[in-house]
């Protein structure tokens, strides 16, 4: 047997093998606190899921030029080369 330190309450006992807390109400306590703190950090992994989901929902540039490029009945390659067309002027 060894004498360890309850993480709970702060006393003191004789733990039996693995035993961490003094007694039941202890090891239930920290037990609830335990589920609490997994389900707020389940909380802020949903939370950043949604998050990345509405970004992802919005329409990119590349997206939209696409999208434009469908309406004038062109390829996406016609509508890029038609938007950035430079014209050169000879002498």
């Amino acid at each position: 047997m060894t004498i360890r330190k309850c993480p709970v309450c702060g006393k003191t006992f004789e733990a039996h093998m693995r035993q961490k807390y003094c007694t039941p109400q202890c090891a239930e306590k920290a037990s609830i606190d335990l589920r609490q703190k997994r389900c707020e950090k389940e909380k802020k992994k949903r939370a950043q899921a949604r998050e990345e989901k509405e970004r992802m929902k919005k329409t990119t540039s590349l997206a939209q030029d696409a999208m434009d490029a469908r309406e004038n009945d062109m390829t996406y390659g016609k509508y890029m080369a038609k938007k950035y067309k430079v014209t050169i002027t000879r002498r």
